[in-house]
């Protein structure tokens, strides 16, 4: 029988040792646009894309040059809801980035939320953090996206044996 690929979450690993890749998809806002630019990336769990995200932010002062920075790539697609792009993409997205410009003095805000993939048979969004990027600094953001990535998979976890068990 061939080796296949399991997913379960980023926490797996493959047999070999090789390291599963995650999807995200980063939904982009610049002060005064209307829809969201969306961009994808693969190693997108919070340990990955989360916490260079934050990096990136800080170092750029840009959303756009920050999604350029972490190697996202466009998907020539825009929405008005950030939340519409997992339903809409019927694709196996685990994490969604919403990166917001606060006007032209204001912050920049990032949102991480997780999808129901690949443990459910619901499809649905649950926001897993949310703060202003100038107010996490290099060392605590690793930390919380550590933490951020963890209690996820672990509340998918219970909910996957939640629905097994019904």
């Amino acid at each position: 029988m061939p080796d296949r690929e399991l997913r379960t979450n980023e926490a797996f690993q493959l047999r070999g040792g090789e390291k599963m890749t995650v999807k995200a998809v980063i939904c982009v806002k610049t002060a005064g646009a209307e829809e969201y630019d969306v961009f994808f990336r693969y190693d997108g769990g919070p340990l990955e894309l989360g916490a260079d995200l934050l990096d990136a932010v800080r170092e750029t002062g840009s959303v756009e040059q920050a999604v350029k920075k972490v190697g996202a790539g466009p998907l020539d697609k825009c929405v008005q809801d950030p939340w519409a792009v997992y339903p809409s993409l019927k694709n196996d997205i685990e994490w969604i980035y919403v990166l917001t410009k606060q006007g032209t003095h204001g912050g920049i805000t990032l949102e991480i939320n997780k999808t129901s993939y690949p443990c459910t048979t619901r499809r649905f969004i649950w926001q897993v953090w949310a703060g202003k990027t100038e107010h996490v600094d290099k060392v605590t953001a690793a930390r919380q996206m550590e933490i951020v990535e963890m209690t996820a998979n672990c509340t998918l976890g219970a909910l996957h044996a939640f629905e097994q068990a019904k």
